[in-house]
């Protein structure tokens, strides 16, 4: 696989990450394909740096949304003063 090539698979893993972030589909898993071995070529630095930046933003909406179903889960272990479970449905 080539430079270009492999960006563009990375571009395409990204918009399924974003899309299971915002619950359209399941989560794709880890992005585990080989970088080849020859030097970037220059000339996709831009496009690689685009990229990078963002799997910064969608770090951090994953974190934002893992707080929130942290929280859900938390608030889920209360119970009522009779003891009853306390069910919080959300979408996170």
């Amino acid at each position: 696989m080539e430079w270009l090539e492999l960006l563009q698979t990375y571009d395409k893993h990204l918009e399924q990450v974003q899309d299971a972030i915002e619950g359209k589909r399941v989560w794709p898993g880890p992005f585990d394909v080989p970088a080849p071995n020859t030097q970037m070529p220059t000339s996709l630095r831009s496009y690689a740096e685009d990229l990078m930046n963002r799997t910064a933003e969608l770090s951090v909406a994953l974190r934002e949304k893992m707080a929130v179903c942290r929280q859900v889960l938390e608030q889920s272990k209360q119970r009522s003063p009779d003891g009853r479970v306390v069910l919080v449905d959300v979408k996170a």
